[in-house]
């Protein structure tokens, strides 16, 4: 999970050299003197933003679409305006074109309609600078409500986006996610004044696969009692990404010699199976296509 919480607020001092009127600093002929002011500690406020965090998945298959959550909380002390968020995906992958490209977007079941593709600017005029590149798609999303309280709940954003068919398997690609109040610390579209805050990136990386596995155990609240008359079943899953084949593909399930293998029972695609002998404890499964 990657997380971001805004800075706190900073204070410090300046100091000015005054030389006495007449006198140089660097005069050699006679001694002279210089005053040293201290100001006044000033505090300079921190950027209000809020906090964002997601955990997109490891893996996704290539060509199809996958959605992950975008946790955005409310800044700790502060009230905001227009609060926002800025996706950056990863568009040119590893070739310049075969990266990610954005679907949709919904919280709470109320569909958020991008505002903002690429370029510099929010549909208000207001300058968001995340420092990506012009060739990733940058996708600005205006929250459904007009400003974020200090102990609001978090706000959860599905958001889906599909990877390219051609991505790379194997080689990770970047998505990036910016929190923000496009009118500040008050309601006004006044930017020269109360000045529009984003947070600095949080950042998750996507892998882009041709197939992914998985092992599903068959039974209650994922327990079982031990003994022959508690026989239990797992389900081995190959997902291959759409429009992909996958040929001479063995699937190996090492069982450990904590379990007795009672059988196994091939699936969609009929794999031949090689599995030991019924009541044999532990052994190697394996599903041949």
């Amino acid at each position: 999970m990657k997380s971001l919480l805004p800075s706190p607020v900073f204070n410090h001092a300046a100091i000015r050299t005054l030389a006495r009127r007449g006198c140089s600093l660097f005069d050699t002929k006679k001694q002279r003197t210089t005053g040293i002011e201290t100001l006044e500690a000033r505090t300079v406020p921190a950027t209000v933003f809020p906090g964002v965090s997601f955990d997109a998945p490891s893996e996704a298959l290539i060509g199809e679409t996958f959605t992950f959550v975008v946790n955005v909380a409310p800044h700790a002390t502060t009230i905001g305006f227009g609060p926002y968020i800025d996706l950056v995906l990863d568009s040119t992958g590893i070739d310049g074109d075969d990266g990610f490209s954005f679907v949709s977007a919904e919280a709470f079941g109320i569909p958020l309609t991008p505002v903002h593709f690429n370029g510099s600017t929010d549909a208000n005029g207001v300058n968001i600078s995340t420092g990506a590149p012009l060739a990733d798609q940058r996708v600005t999303l205006d929250l459904p409500f007009g400003s974020f309280v200090p102990g609001q709940p978090t706000i959860p954003v599905n958001v889906t986006v599909k990877l390219h068919q051609f991505a790379d398997v194997g080689a990770g690609l970047p998505i990036s996610v910016y929190g923000g109040f496009k009118y500040g610390e008050d309601p006004l579209n006044n930017p020269g004044t109360d000045t529009p805050d984003v947070g600095p990136a949080v950042t998750d990386t996507v892998t882009p696969a041709l197939f992914t596995i998985s092992k599903t155990y068959v039974g209650p609240e994922g327990e079982t009692a031990t003994g022959p008359n508690h026989d239990k079943s797992f389900n081995l899953n190959v997902k291959v990404a759409q429009g992909q084949t996958v040929t001479n593909f063995n699937l190996v399930d090492n069982v450990p010699n904590t379990m007795a293998i009672l059988g196994a029972t091939p699936g969609v695609g009929s794999p031949s199976i090689t599995a030991p002998a019924a009541h044999t404890k532990g052994g190697t499964v394996t599903g041949h296509w």
